[in-house]
């Protein structure tokens, strides 16, 4: 993203994916399992920025389960942006790298990044990027880290089955995909933040599962290869279709400056 031949290859590698990123069961209950978190504890962001907000499913269930005065998303790719506007939830979206925020100091009560920071070359410069964007009392809140989705596949398909299938998968050039939950807690404390970490649990099927990898993957795959991608998913669904998962959405609570311990619980 600081390297423009890097961001322009996320930008590209993310406009494919706009038809149906986020789209599944596996999805809609990931984001569920986070939006009930944020409303069963109460917290309010009138104004609140989606930041990679992709093709805008998070932005249109804001709008639906938190209604925020003023909502805004902002992504590197234009093709994710043209299928967020077409959603029609957002007051506002911007076309920028995460590293440059063209937005005011203090002007955001909440910043939402999911799945967005292992993307970013340059996570300390992003970091103090948003705690100049959020007011006084603002928090940051990060959905990414380990999740388990690769180790439970690779237990349904077999060790050298998922060699195979992973040896497919694309990810465009600058992603930083082995930063841990810890990483991003370091980061975020250097930038000034208060961290609290929290993991919320939800249950999804293999089938979900299944769905997500055809979802997330198998439109970037080449034909060949894809062609037998599908079918081991197939075989899967065959084999563990129904079967229930126990799966968990890590979230970091990045709180801007004057923060009352005793209320950090709330969150």
């Amino acid at each position: 993203m600081t390297d423009d031949r890097s961001g322009l290859e996320i930008a590209e590698y993310f406009a494919r994916l706009a038809p149906t990123y986020g789209a599944g069961e596996y999805y809609r209950k990931r984001r569920a399992a986070v939006l009930d978190a944020l409303v069963a504890r109460g917290r309010q962001f009138p104004r609140l920025l989606d930041l990679g907000c992709g093709n805008g499913t998070y932005l249109a269930a804001f709008r639906t389960r938190l209604d925020p005065d003023f909502l805004a998303g902002a992504d590197l790719s234009l093709g994710m942006l043209a299928a967020a506007k077409r959603r029609s939830a957002a007051d506002l979206l911007v076309a920028c790298d995460a590293h440059v925020l063209p937005f005011k100091s203090a002007v955001w009560n909440g910043v939402f990044c999911s799945h967005l920071l292992q993307f970013i070359a340059d996570l300390p410069r992003c970091l103090r990027e948003i705690a100049r964007c959020l007011s006084d009392g603002g928090t940051l809140i990060i959905a990414g880290g380990e999740f388990g989705t690769a180790e439970r596949l690779k237990q349904m398909l077999g060790d050298a089955r998922w060699s195979a299938f992973r040896s497919e998968l694309p990810r465009p050039r600058g992603s930083h995909r082995h930063r841990t939950l810890e990483d991003y807690r370091d980061a975020a404390t250097a930038a000034g933040f208060t961290v609290e970490a929290r993991r919320i649990p939800f249950n999804c099927t293999a089938a979900d599962l299944a769905e997500f990898y055809r979802v997330r993957w198998l439109p970037l795959v080449a034909p060949e290869p894809r062609a037998a991608m599908s079918t081991a998913l197939d075989e899967l669904m065959r084999a563990h279709g129904g079967e229930e998962i126990a799966m968990e959405e890590a979230l970091l609570l990045c709180h801007k400056g004057s923060v009352d311990a005793g209320n950090l619980s709330g969150f």
